[in-house]
Formats: C-alpha cells, structure tokens, sequence
C-alpha cells in the first residue's frame, strides 16, 4: 500500500529525473482504485498535461497495468 512518505518519494524521484533530463512534467500518483494520492506539474507544464497526467496514472491503476501499455495498444489499434 502507498502512504505518504512513498508517494511522496516516487514523486521526487520522477521531478528528479526530470530535471537531469531538462524536460519538465507533471506527475500523479495514485492507489490501485485510481484515487489520486500525490501530484506535481512543474512550472512551464500545461493544465492539460496535468490532467493526462492524472488520467494516465488512473487508468493505469484501473487496469492493473503500465501506462505505456495504454499507447502501445492504440497504436496497434490505429494500424488496423
């Protein structure tokens, strides 16, 4: 289960990354239900990439899968 002090590291984590990368992000955490536990948009990110942030990390949650599996998928769905 993800309490605080988790989420809170996966966030930094991700904005460290980030940042060693000189991309800025937005970041959202959620439980396994797709309830959002922790967010961060650094500054120059879109609302709009917020909240696909935030719908990403739900998704993700609801299907018990990774987020990138979502792209891969609709990229094999645009080829069909």
């Amino acid at each position: 289960m993800l309490d605080l002090k988790l989420t809170q590291g996966l966030i930094s984590t991700a904005l460290e990354l980030a940042e060693s990368k000189k991309a800025a992000i937005a970041v959202a955490v959620t439980d396994t239900h797709g309830e959002l536990l922790g967010f961060v948009r650094m500054d120059g990110v879109s609302v709009q990439a917020g909240l696909l942030a935030q719908n990403k990390a739900y998704t993700s949650a609801r299907d018990r899968q990774p987020s990138g599996n979502l792209g891969k998928w609709a990229a094999r769905r645009a080829n069909n």
